[in-house]
């Protein structure tokens, strides 16, 4: 996380000023910014006229104090120097100066929010840029240590897992090999959506079941299908909460971590088998496979009804994130996706798929 601090706070902070009302969420900013905890996980940036103004202000009552906080600035900021490129754009603002200094400062890290006290003092720009109070950066700061925190005691099967850019990682879970899904994707997407917003809170089983509309039997499901792919966890006061990988992730985010996934599933396995062969499949070709897959593992083929349903659930798993896109009546692999295919020398082993319950 990146942001930028105003310098009107920033002066507030460290002048230590008693009377404005503002010193206290200032004091409660200093000691995140103190805090070894979020040494990894924030950027804290302020621009070079707020370290010019915090000496000219400090100076005035003892130069040595002055340089004392400039040092503590610089070892606890990244300060944006500016240019003559960023003065001109701010002069075209229609605001104080050193608000468009900060706005055009901020615009190229990219920072995620400035934290100010008075937004309303960037209301002229029109630029995608969040402002957040004190309060709200605090709460956003204290959601993630309290997520970090239900993490370690949650202690998953594998290891936790980053949404980085490359997402370059294995889901090392042997269930997802097997795992049948029990919801299509648009009912899954929409309870995790609903859990996200709860926040750091978390949401009860109850106040989900309300918010969706949905049985018992439902939910239950649903929570099966979030939990096998580790996209929620339920902490010890049993509420549900976003997995922290998640949080503030949109569909697309979601869509990439589920397709390295279900690239271990041996239903895509078998299905980008045939394809290497064939250009398409058919949504029947897939309901075979899934019937094969049943018949050898359990000695019995599911019903029509069965397969028929679990088929079309799959299926929107599988163009969701990308690793299928229907073509007409077919199926086949993304034109962009076409490095993704499965080397066809790999070992596909018959792994049980429990279908019971679907």
């Amino acid at each position: 996380m990146k942001v930028l601090i105003d310098q009107y706070l920033i002066t507030e902070i460290l002048l230590n000023r008693t009377v404005n009302k503002s010193c206290e969420s200032g004091r409660k900013l200093w000691e995140v910014i103190k805090s070894p905890h979020q040494s990894q996980e924030i950027i804290f940036y302020i621009t070079r006229p707020c370290v010019e103004k915090v000496y000219t202000l400090s100076s005035m009552n003892s130069s040595k104090d002055a340089d004392k906080l400039i040092n503590l600035l610089e070892s606890r900021f990244h300060i944006c120097e500016g240019s003559a490129t960023i003065f001109q754009n701010a002069r075209q603002y229609d605001s104080d100066i050193e608000s468009a200094i900060e706005v055009e400062c901020g615009l190229p890290i990219p920072v995620d929010a400035i934290i100010t006290q008075s937004p309303q003092k960037y209301v002229f720009t029109k630029q995608n840029l969040s402002l957040w109070s004190v309060e709200n950066f605090i709460t956003r700061y204290e959601f993630n240590l309290l997520l970090k925190q239900e993490h370690n005691n949650y202690k998953p099967k594998y290891e936790q897992l980053t949404l980085s850019l490359s997402l370059e990682f294995l889901v090392d879970k042997p269930s997802l090999s097997t795992y049948m899904v029990r919801n299509s994707i648009t009912t899954v997407i929409e309870a995790l959506k609903i859990i996200q917003t709860s926040g750091y809170k978390g949401i009860t089983k109850k106040e989900l079941k309300q918010k969706l509309e949905r049985r018992d039997t439902t939910i239950n499901s649903l929570i099966w299908d979030l939990e096998n792919f580790d996209m929620i966890f339920i902490n010890h006061e049993k509420k549900i909460l976003a997995a922290r990988e998640l949080i503030g992730k949109g569909e697309d985010d979601i869509s990439q971590y589920l397709s390295f996934a279900l690239k271990k599933h041996i239903l895509i396995q078998k299905i980008y088998k045939e394809l290497e062969i064939h250009k398409s499949i058919t949504p029947w070709r897939v309901e075979e496979i899934i019937a094969s897959i049943c018949t050898s593992t359990s000695g019995k083929r599911p019903t029509n009804k069965t397969l028929r349903d679990y088929r079309s659930r799959v299926i929107s798993w599988l163009t969701f994130t990308r690793l299928l896109e229907r073509r007409y009546n077919t199926l086949t692999i993304p034109r962009d996706k076409s490095s993704h295919k499965i080397n066809s020398s790999i070992e596909y082993k018959q792994l049980h798929l429990p279908l019971n319950g679907m």
